[in-house]
């Protein structure tokens, strides 16, 4: 339950109100109406450990409100109020065109300032923790129900209609076992923002042409024309209200692909590392040009699709977010922050991606997408961006039965922050389980680990009956059986009873039975026929299951068992107890080892299949 919000202003705030523009791609992403994450803390540390850190509390709520404001007089318009350009605003011609976003700040009688508000929750936070079991999907609204999300729309709204509120708003919710959520939500027209004052300047400098001009460059514009994007004017397709110029005179009279559909279902799936390498390799890997990043979206696409049961040769397209700092010429200073994104998109024919080979289609279509933000292009895309006759009108991504979008925040940092209990034991990201509208993120993990070696989590956001067919489908989480190896071993009975007559068979079987198997040798005493029979079996069995595992486990005798369950016609092989050797990692939770064996005359043929999830 919310209890006490405040409004929280910079404590060094500018001498004098201030209103700029933002850049022109933080206008482009007003279209997406807010960013939303949550981190979860451990509790801190107990007030008995008698260090200093110990003694202070980081989430105690005076604390952090001056903590915040401390923070915002770097930011301080992030306490300001955003807005259109209005017919009073300066600034260079293009940054007065319509829709184009503005922010004022530094008049603490007139800003919103930063909504910061408190509130409790009776979970522990362990329980609000999903797990990593692979194959086993998780409910993507936890977080959510538990309230840890600042309310939607607690911050200010551009599209469809204005909604007047904060830029910025945290909510601290505090758990009954100590821990604390730290819940963001953030208008999009800054998200990720930085140094507003300095990004403009930094990221339209990038763009080619003259911007304040009254007509875009044709030439660029044709550059423009082969950027892979699904950008459209929605004016054109009959939106009402007040969205500034006419329509451009080459927009489409109809949109055939503006379906909004039906409210989806949110799961989240974990992804292993040893699935994350399945699936590279089965787009080609390095070899092939593309990345495990690559594989994995496009894999999900590919899935998508045959979830949708999209018809044969149909177009579909994937929207991907590419990040535009290191992309632009010159690169963005480190330092640089704020909505340095673009959205572009792959297409392909439904039979392409769902057909053989259509995991390697996907992923090379989507490297082929990003390869084409070339600098040139980009540079290309900000002056036709910065002519855009209204960004409001512009709708840069679609949903609905051919369209996917999808969000990466690998690479974010969203484990970086630690305010003095260590980093976060879980961040999540929000999504609006809209169908088609996915999530990629990290999972927490040692410093200095690639995500690859971590896993990554995909919140996955289908209509119901979409969202079981991906979820059931054999290749959507590629868990599916992996050989590890084949052994075969062929024991003479010759041979095992001359060892026997040298060594007897209690001192043989006392070297290659485990516990269970010796106690049921043990009720074969007196009967020789009987107890080299047993021995056989149990020989070639574990000889051609160590042939099977090496080299990915070396197995001892002990390590392995040959039963055989009242009622079964066939003995098993299984590992002796539920310890196992090193060939399982952390994800990948059951191995089956299949034994069949056969006589012929004085042989015994053992054959082991070993198979891994």
């Amino acid at each position: 339950m919310v209890g006490d919000t405040r409004r929280v202003f910079p404590s060094k705030g500018p001498r004098s109100p201030i209103s700029e523009p933002v850049s022109i791609i933080d206008s482009y992403c007003a279209a997406i109406p807010s960013y939303t994450c949550a981190k979860l803390y451990s509790p801190p540390k107990s007030e008995s450990d008698s260090s200093q850190a110990a003694c202070i509390n980081p989430f105690d709520p005076a604390l952090l409100e001056s903590t915040l404001a401390h923070t915002l007089s770097a930011y301080p318009h992030w306490a300001g109020r955003i807005r259109f350009t209005g017919p009073n605003d300066g600034g260079r011609p293009y940054q007065r065109r319509s829709g184009r976003v503005w922010v004022d700040f530094g008049s603490p009688a007139d800003d919103p300032g930063v909504a910061l508000s408190f509130a409790d929750c009776n979970e522990r936070l362990e329980s609000l923790v999903p797990s990593l079991d692979e194959g086993k999907p998780c409910d993507s609204g936890v977080l959510e129900r538990a309230g840890v999300y600042p309310p939607f729309p607690s911050v200010v709204m551009l599209r469809p209609t204005v909604v007047p509120g904060p830029a910025l708003a945290v909510q601290v919710t505090r758990f009954s076992c100590g821990g604390v959520a730290l819940g963001f939500r953030v208008a999009h027209a800054i998200a990720d923002a930085g140094t507003l004052h300095r990004f403009p300047e930094d990221f339209d400098s990038r763009a080619l042409g003259d911007l304040d001009s009254p007509e875009a460059d044709p030439a660029l514009e044709a550059e423009v024309e082969r950027i892979p994007r699904c950008a459209k004017d929605v004016l054109a397709s009959g939106t009402p209200g007040d969205a500034g110029p006419a329509a451009a005179a080459d927009a489409p009279e109809q949109m055939p692909m503006w379906d909004i559909p039906p409210p989806a279902t949110a799961r989240t799936v974990f992804f292993s590392p040893a699935s994350l390498a399945r699936i590279w390799a089965a787009a080609g890997g390095r070899a092939a040009g593309v990345n495990a990043h690559d594989a994995l979206v496009g894999h999900i696409w590919r899935v998508t699709v045959r979830a949708r049961r999209v018809p044969p040769r149909a177009e579909v397209s994937l929207t991907t977010v590419v990040g535009l700092g290191a992309r632009v010429d010159p690169p963005l200073p480190r330092g640089s922050v704020g909505s340095s994104v673009v959205l572009l998109a792959s297409t392909a024919t439904s039979d392409a991606l769902t057909g053989s080979g259509g995991v390697a289609v996907a992923a090379r279509a989507v490297r082929a997408t990003i390869a084409a933000a070339t600098p040139r292009a980009l540079a290309a895309l900000l002056h036709h961006e910065a002519h855009s006759p209204d960004p409001r009108r512009i709708q840069p991504f679609f949903i609905g039965p051919e369209h996917v979008s999808i969000t990466s925040w690998v690479g974010a940092g969203s484990y970086a922050a630690d305010f003095g209990t260590g980093a976060p034991v879980y961040a999540e990201g929000q999504t609006v389980p809209t169908d088609g509208a996915l999530l990629i993120e990290e999972v927490a993990g040692p410093r200095g680990k690639k995500w690859t070696e971590k896993g990554v989590r995909v919140t996955l956001a289908f209509v119901d009956d979409v969202l079981e067919r991906f979820l059931s489908d054999p290749e959507s989480l590629h868990t599916r059986a992996m050989l590890v190896g084949v052994g075969v071993d062929l024991l003479h009975l010759g041979r095992l009873r001359s060892l026997c007559t040298r060594r007897t068979p209690d001192k043989l079987a006392r070297r290659i039975l485990a516990k269970a198997e010796l106690d049921d040798y043990s009720t074969l005493e007196g009967d020789r026929v009987q107890q080299e029979r047993f021995l056989a079996l149990r020989w070639a069995a574990k000889e051609a299951a160590y042939k099977a595992l090496y080299p990915a486990c070396v197995p001892t005798w002990k390590d392995l068992a040959v039963t055989k369950p009242p009622g079964s016609a066939k003995p098993l092989l299984a590992w002796v107890s539920d310890t196992r050797p090193a060939l399982l990692d952390a994800h990948s939770r059951s191995v089956k080892m299949h034994l069949s064996v056969s006589h012929d005359a004085d042989q015994l043929v053992a054959f082991v299949v070993v198979e891994r999830d």
